[in-house]
């Protein structure tokens, strides 16, 4: 009886130390309340019609508090009609004490149902889930959480922010009479999803080679009439549009150009579609081409980034426009450098002539 006795104990041990090999028993904390609120940079450079509080408003707030990889508790708090005095910038939640992560989710669909980390990060974001007054706008922080603490969150937008201030022309010689007639503004080969973490590829695409889309028109593409051009009589309005971040861009390692006619993942563009009027006002034919009348000045951007701004200062137009919204025009000139910064402070790409 004793030898059995001290087999089934010996087998007792062996279960209980090799399931402790697997899953460590962790010990809930005291429950406790805490802070969580959100906060950005300081504010900086605004566009014509989009006013920085547009670009940095907050509705929604969505709060996930993680321990480890499973999550512990969840707020949502929601500015509307029927919560007009809601403060979404700041949640009271309910948690465990310990060292936890808490990740905030700003302007978003709701994402109750997820119930890990690892689901969080990796659900989809699309680029209609965002409006040019409501970014996502997502951040996470790991720390001991504490009876009555607050956690503050940085956050930030999961788009990137392209810009162009000026649009003039220096055309010389016969053709110093011209004039361009602007029609349109607007981005091409857009990436249109990530995942919350951005930490992932485009897996949809929208105007690709070209502006075939109106879905994103509001975060992508400005139409124009009654703009002209002329030589000492420039365009100065800036246009913002707002991509997701691209992976493809002419600052790549090992880039390789890639302006074919049929599709495939390549860099994004600042398009500027427009007509040219000789010094009578007769509109020009294109070269190469039958009847076509209407061109494009493409500009080939380089990677773009979650909350950074790509901002061209002035774009100055001295030849006739190209027959194709994805070939750049060939102009042998010096490449502007480029300086990576954040939003606020801005990827400024300087003067290109084209």
């Amino acid at each position: 009886m004793k030898k059995a006795f001290l087999w089934t104990a010996a087998l007792i041990a062996l279960a209980t130390a090799s399931c402790s090999k697997h899953k460590a028993i962790t010990v809930p904390g005291p429950s406790i309340e805490v802070t969580v609120s959100i906060k950005g940079d300081a504010p900086g450079t605004r566009a014509t019609g989009t006013t920085y509080a547009d670009e940095s408003r907050v509705t929604s707030l969505q709060v996930f508090v993680f321990n480890g990889d499973d999550r512990e508790a969840y707020r949502s708090v929601r500015k509307d009609e029927q919560h007009p005095d809601a403060n979404p910038m700041q949640a009271l939640v309910p948690a465990q004490a310990g060292e936890r992560t808490v990740w905030c989710i700003v302007n978003a669909p709701d994402l109750s149902s997820m119930m890990s980390i690892g689901t969080l990060t990796e659900e989809v974001t699309k680029l209609s889930d965002n409006t040019p007054d409501s970014f996502l706008m997502t951040g996470s922080v790991t720390q001991v959480l504490e009876d009555g603490g607050n956690v503050p969150v940085v956050v930030k937008r999961i788009v990137s922010r392209v810009s162009v201030a000026k649009i003039s022309t220096a055309f010389k010689d016969y053709r110093a009479g011209y004039s361009v007639g602007i029609r349109g503004i607007y981005l091409i080969n857009v990436a249109a999803d990530n995942n919350y973490a951005v930490t992932g590829s485009a897996s949809t695409w929208t105007n690709m080679l070209g502006h075939n889309e109106e879905t994103y028109d509001a975060l992508l593409a400005d139409a124009l009439s009654d703009v002209t051009v002329k030589n000492d009589s420039p365009y100065e309005k800036e246009h913002a549009f707002y991509p997701y971040p691209n992976s493809w861009g002419t600052n790549m390692e090992n880039f390789g150009r890639n302006y074919s006619d049929t599709w495939s993942p390549r860099p994004s563009m600042l398009v500027i579609e427009a007509e040219v009027f000789d010094g009578e006002g007769h509109v020009i034919v294109l070269p190469n081409t039958e009847s076509q009348t209407v061109g494009y000045y493409p500009i080939e951007l380089p990677v773009l980034e979650r909350n950074k701004t790509y901002s061209i200062e002035e774009v100055v137009i001295t030849r006739l426009p190209g027959s194709k919204p994805y070939e750049p025009i060939e102009t042998g000139e010096t490449q502007v450098t480029i300086t990576v910064a954040d939003w606020e402070l801005g990827l400024n790409l300087g003067t290109i002539t084209i």
